[in-house]
């Protein structure tokens, strides 16, 4: 199966960033964030699997410092 490009906007209360190397393939996606913290760029690495057609569950990467789980869900 070939993948498609991914693009977009991670917001969050401190700003918005472009979506950086998506792609989705098959029930995965992947992205990169580039968050400016304190004059440093962090990369920040997510990949997903769709857990139905309402909703990602997600492992977030935070550079070297932090591996985190979490879902999101689509409001209706």
């Amino acid at each position: 199966m070939e993948s498609a490009k991914l693009t977009g906007k991670a917001i969050h209360q401190n700003g918005s960033s472009e979506i950086k190397e998506g792609k989705a393939e098959g029930n995965t996606i992947q992205f990169v964030e580039m968050f400016e913290y304190s004059g440093m760029a962090i990369r920040i690495e997510y990949s997903g699997t769709f857990d139905g057609p309402d909703a990602i569950k997600f492992t977030r990467k935070v550079a070297e410092f932090a591996v985190e789980e979490f879902s999101a869900k689509r409001v209706k």
